[in-house]
């Protein structure tokens, strides 16, 4: 990337400088450079955004699969076993867990947002647990 900086030394810099691999790099932003010590380069090693609003990056397709309304992508297991249906249906895509008693794991946080939400168990219980506080918050909460 192209950066002008003024050096310890005080004498301004404009020079191509290198980044670290898979940094997010907008015109205009401040970034955080290193010079270590065996080299003459300079490196971008971060964005330094303070309270600066970042514009939202549209991800680029790198590859697609056109399905016609009457065609699905599997994905199965190495056995051959059906896991993942993702179809085109009348109310909008739809995707399909193939498998009974499916667990999802992350190590971080999971959040998910829509517009709206619909939870619903159409045979059996809803559980809810946490090692925490459960907080339910909303501009009215509705119980049975």
């Amino acid at each position: 990337m192209r950066v002008r900086f003024v050096d310890p030394a005080g004498r301004e810099h404009e020079s191509w400088v290198p980044t670290c691999h898979g940094l997010a790099v907008r015109i205009g932003d401040r970034v955080l450079m290193v010079q270590p010590a065996n080299s003459d380069e300079w490196i971008v090693t971060g964005v330094i955004d303070g309270l600066a609003a970042r514009p939202r990056v549209e991800l680029r397709p790198v590859a697609a699969l056109e399905l016609r309304p009457d065609e699905a992508l599997h994905v199965v297991s190495s056995a051959g076993e059906p896991l993942l249906e993702i179809s085109q249906q009348a109310g909008g895509p739809t995707v399909r867990l193939l498998r009974p008693d499916v667990r999802v794991e992350l190590a971080g946080k999971l959040a998910i947002s829509a517009e709206a939400i619909e939870l619903e168990a159409v045979r059996g219980q809803v559980k809810i647990k946490a090692s925490d506080d459960v907080v339910v918050q909303g501009e009215v909460v509705r119980l049975n």
